[in-house]
């Protein structure tokens, strides 16, 4: 699953782009559950989902 991120607030950020990938799923935190506009803090930064990607 991909994640297509962008910062909340006024300006035109770039993206950030998050992917969970099963084969690695002990290294990384577990898999969530995210739906579009739905808000992530990553780093102390708010960050609305643009784009969910299989």
């Amino acid at each position: 699953m991909t994640l297509i991120l962008r910062r909340c607030g006024r300006g035109n950020w770039s993206t950030v782009e998050l992917t969970y990938d099963a084969a690695r799923q002990a290294q990384m935190p577990t898999l969530m559950h995210a739906k579009r506009r739905d808000v992530i803090v990553l780093e102390g930064v708010r960050y609305r989902v643009a784009r969910v990607m299989p």
